[in-house]
C-alpha cells in the first residue's frame, strides 16, 4: 500500500497482484478482487493478475466474466495453465458441454501431462490414478487446492474420494476432503475419521491452501492436526506460532517422535530455548529407530559442544545395525575429537561408502585428519622420519571411502607439515620446493571454501623460505579482513550451506565460530598464545565441528594456556 499511495500506476502490477493474494488468503475476496484487476492495467502482469480474477468469477458462479478474464489471459498467455480449466468448467456450468470438450481436447493436445484437464476429460478414475507416476497424494492435492481455488468444493470432494478409493488417503487428502465436505455443508466425520489413521504420506503440508484446511481440522478436534499445522507455519517463518503447535502435539500425540523433534528444532534454531532442545532430541530418539533422527542429535550435540566420549557412546554400540554414511563419518569424526586417530580409520575403513555431492570431503578430512593427529604427536616428540610417514599416508585415500578431493588446497595442511619434516631432517630442496607450491596458491573463491586458513599456512611457508616481509604482508592483510569481517552482519549463513541443516545457529554465533579459529591463528602466529587459546576456546565453544580448531584449542590448553 505505501508503494502504491502516491504512484497508482507503478511499472509493475506485482505489488497490487501480492496485494490481491494476501487479501485473497485472508478471505477479503472482494477487495483481493479488485486489486487483481488494477494489476492487470501492466502487461506483464495481466495472465497471473486475470487468472486469479476469473477463478473468483467462477467461485461466485458469474460464468460469462469468467469467461471473458480467460479469454483476456490466453491473449497475453496462451500455456497458462489454469485458464483452460476455468474456461471448461465455466462452459460445463452455462450447459454449452460442447465448447467445454473442446477446450480440454485442445488443452490435453498442447499438453498432455495437465493433470487437471485429463480429469476432467472424463477418462476412467482407474485408468488416470494408475498413470500416476508421480507422487498421487501431492499431484492430487494440487489439483485439489486448485479448484479450491475457483471454489470448486463439489469437484474437489469428487476427485479427493475418488483418490481414496484408488489409491488410499494420506492425512492430508482425507482432512482437505472434510474440508471440502465442510463447505459444502456436508457430514465430514467419515472423512475425519480416515485421516486420525492415514499415513503423512512423502511430504509434509507447505501449501498456503493447506492452512485453513488445518485450521478446520484442528477446531473440529482432529489430534493430528496441531503438529501438521505447526509444520506449515514452520515452513513459512512463523516460529512462535509453530512452537506453540508443535509443543500442544506432545500432548495431542504423545506417541508421535516427530513431535518432540521439531519442538527441539523450533526452540534450538529460533526460539532461544537451546537448552530444551536436547532432553527433547533424547526423548524423541528413545521412540524411534530413525536414522535421521539419531544423525540430527549428533549434530545438536557438536552444536552444543557436546564431550566426544559421549557421541562415541551413543554411536558406537548402534554402528553394526547403522546404514548411513554420514552416521560412520560422524563417528569417525566422535574418535578424532576424542584423540583416538587409529579407532577413526578404523571406522571408516569398516564401511564402504557411495560418496556424493560434498560428501567426499566430508570422509576425506575425516580420513585425512586422523593422520594429522599422529603426525603432530611424532612431530613433537622430535621423530620427524615416523611424523613424514605419516603425513605422506594422510594424501592417499582407500577406495572404499569413495572419495576424492576436489581442490588442491585440502592437502596443504599435511603439506605443510611433510615440508616442515623434511626441513628438520636437512632435506632443504625438498621442503622449498612444497613451501613455494602453496605460496603459489591463489587466494580465492574455492580456497576460501575448502581451506579458509590457507593465508597463515602461506605466511607460514613464506618465513621457511626467508621472505618474512611477505609473511607479514600476507597475514597482516588476512588479520584486517578476518577482523572486519567478524561483526558484519548478514541475513543468513554467509558461506556454503551445509547439508542437513536443521538445527541453525544465528549469523553472528556462526561468524564467530568461522572467523574466530581464523584469528586464533592469526594470534597463534603472533606469538599470543594465551590469546590464540581464547579465540580457539570459543569458537569451539559454538560449535565443536572444526577439528583442527580442537586441535590448536587442546594444545594450547595442554601448555596451560
Amino acid at each position: 500500500k505505501r508503494l502504491t499511495k502516491f504512484n497508482a500506476r507503478i511499472p509493475s502490477g506485482d505489488a497490487y497482484y501480492q496485494l490481491g493474494l494476501i487479501l485473497e488468503a485472508e478471505g477479503k475476496t472482494d477487495e483481493a478482487y479488485d486489486y487483481y484487476r488494477q494489476a492487470a492495467w501492466v502487461g506483464s502482469s495481466v495472465s497471473k493478475a486475470m487468472t486469479r480474477a476469473a477463478c473468483i468469477d467462477l467461485a461466485r458462479e458469474d460464468y460469462e466474466e469468467a469467461i471473458a478474464h480467460v479469454k483476456q489471459v490466453l491473449t497475453h498467455d496462451a500455456k497458462n495453465p489454469l485458464a483452460p480449466v476455468v474456461l471448461a468448467l465455466s462452459y460445463r456450468a452455462l450447459g454449452e458441454t460442447e465448447k467445454a470438450d473442446d477446450v480440454i481436447e485442445a488443452g490435453r493436445q498442447d499438453d498432455c501431462f495437465h493433470m487437471l484437464l485429463r480429469w476432467l476429460s472424463g477418462m476412467s478414475e482407474a485408468h488416470f490414478f494408475s498413470k500416476m507416476d508421480s507422487e498421487p497424494a501431492q499431484t492430487t492435492l494440487d489439483m485439489a487446492f486448485d479448484l479450491l481455488s475457483m471454489g470448486q468444493a463439489a469437484q474437489t470432494e469428487k476427485l479427493l474420494t475418488s483418490f481414496g478409493a484408488h489409491c488410499g488417503h494420506t492425512v492430508m487428502t482425507a482432512l482437505t476432503l472434510a474440508y471440502a465436505l465442510h463447505l459444502q455443508g456436508k457430514p465430514e466425520d467419515d472423512a475425519l475419521a480416515a485421516a486420525e489413521t492415514a499415513p503423512v504420506g512423502d511430504t509434509f503440508p507447505v501449501r498456503l491452501g493447506e492452512i485453513a484446511v488445518l485450521q478446520h481440522a484442528l477446531a473440529s478436534g482432529v489430534k493430528r492436526a496441531a503438529f501438521l499445522l505447526g509444520c506449515e507455519y514452520y515452513d513459512k517463518r512463523q516460529y512462535e506460532l509453530a512452537g506453540k503447535l508443535f509443543e500442544q502435539s506432545t500432548h495431542d500425540e504423545p506417541d508421535n517422535y516427530m513431535t518432540y523433534r521439531s519442538l527441539a528444532i523450533a526452540c534450538f534454531s529460533h526460539l532461544n530455548r537451546k537448552a530444551e532442545a536436547m532432553p527433547l532430541m533424547q526423548k524423541a530418539l528413545s521412540m524411534t529407530d530413525s536414522e535421521e533422527v539419531l544423525y540430527e542429535t549428533v549434530i545438536l550435540m557438536d552444536q552444543r559442544n557436546a564431550a566426544p566420549e559421549d557421541k562415541i557412546a551413543l554411536l558406537a554400540p548402534r554402528a553394526a545395525s547403522m546404514h548411513r554414511d554420514d552416521l560412520f563419518v560422524e563417528l569417525a569424526k566422535a574418535y578424532n575429537q576424542a584423540r583416538q586417530p587409529e579407532k577413526a580409520r578404523e571406522t571408516l575403513l569398516g564401511h564402504v561408502f557411495t560418496a556424493c555431492e560434498g560428501g567426499e570431503h566430508a570422509i576425506a578430512d575425516q580420513y585425512m585428519y586422523s593422520f594429522f593427529q599422529q603426525g603432530m604427536q611424532a612431530e613433537a616428540a622430535g621423530d620427524f622420519e615416523t611424523a613424514l610417514s605419516v603425513f605422506r599416508q594422510a594424501l592417499t585415500l582407500p577406495a572404499t571411502l569413495g572419495a576424492g578431493i576436489w581442490n588442491r588446497c585440502k592437502y596443504v595442511p599435511y603439506q605443510y607439515q611433510i615440508a616442515v619434516c623434511l626441513e628438520k631432517l636437512g632435506k632443504k630442496a625438498e621442503a622449498d620446493e612444497i613451501f613455494r607450491e602453496i605460496l603459489d596458491i591463489e587466494i580465492e573463491f574455492f580456497s576460501k571454501m575448502h581451506l579458509r586458513e590457507l593465508p597463515w599456512y602461506q605466511a607460514l611457508s613464506a618465513e621457511h623460505l626467508g621472505l618474512q616481509q611477505k609473511a607479514w604482508n600476507l597475514m597482516g592483510k588476512a588479520k584486517r579482513i578476518w577482523t572486519a569481517e567478524l561483526d558484519k552482519v548478514d541475513n543468513g549463513f554467509f558461506a556454503t550451506t551445509p547439508f542437513f541443516i536443521s538445527f541453525a545457529q544465528p549469523a553472528s554465533e556462526l561468524r564467530k565460530a568461522y572467523y574466530g579459529y581464523l584469528l586464533g591463528l592469526v594470534s597463534l602466529y603472533e606469538g599470543e598464545n594465551e590469546q590464540a587459546a581464547d579465540w580457539f576456546r570459543q569458537s569451539a565453544g559454538i560449535n565443536s565441528d572444526n577439528l583442527f580448531c580442537q586441535y590448536f584449542k587442546n594444545t594450547l590448553t595442554d601448555q596451560s594456556f
